[in-house]
């Protein structure tokens, strides 16, 4: 794992190629094979996971069908600042090579560099907000004035 490695995350991509080294030596690497299930809806979540090659696929047991991701996607990345269970469950499709970080891990990180985590931050915020973008239709508001 290296610092160029993390570049291909939306989540990593601002950070300075030193802060990249320090969290990708914060990163455990596996190697998974087809079948297996990385977390269950309703598991504690321990951190994220960043895919590097292969194919997860994510369900939800109170909505039909699933999502897949691939390399460059990120799964519980919220987890690394909100707690709470996960809301989905992931099981690799193919044989698929991970980066897992853990909360203590970057909680370490970010007590060593908090403005590389800060940009960290910035970018899962970001990603977030397009997600509820994407996926909620907020109907428009009716701006006129109902007193006229």
């Amino acid at each position: 794992m290296s610092a160029s490695d993390l570049a291909k995350f939306a989540l990593f991509a601002a950070l300075d190629r030193e802060a990249s080294a320090r969290l990708a030596d914060a990163m455990e690497v596996e190697d998974v094979a087809a079948g297996v299930c990385l977390f269950r809806e309703g598991d504690a979540p321990d951190g994220a996971i960043f895919i590097t090659r292969g194919r997860v696929r994510i369900h939800r047991e109170e909505i039909r069908g699933d999502t897949e991701f691939g390399p460059g996607d990120a799964l519980g990345a919220l987890s690394l600042v909100v707690e709470g269970p996960r809301m989905t469950s992931a099981e690799t499709l193919s044989r698929t090579g991970l980066l897992r970080l853990r909360v203590d891990a970057y909680r370490r990180f970010a007590s060593e560099d908090p403005a590389a985590a800060c940009r960290v931050l910035e970018a899962l915020v970001c990603e977030a907000a397009q997600a509820m973008r994407d996926h909620v239709r907020i109907p428009p508001v009716d701006r006129t004035d109902a007193s006229d």
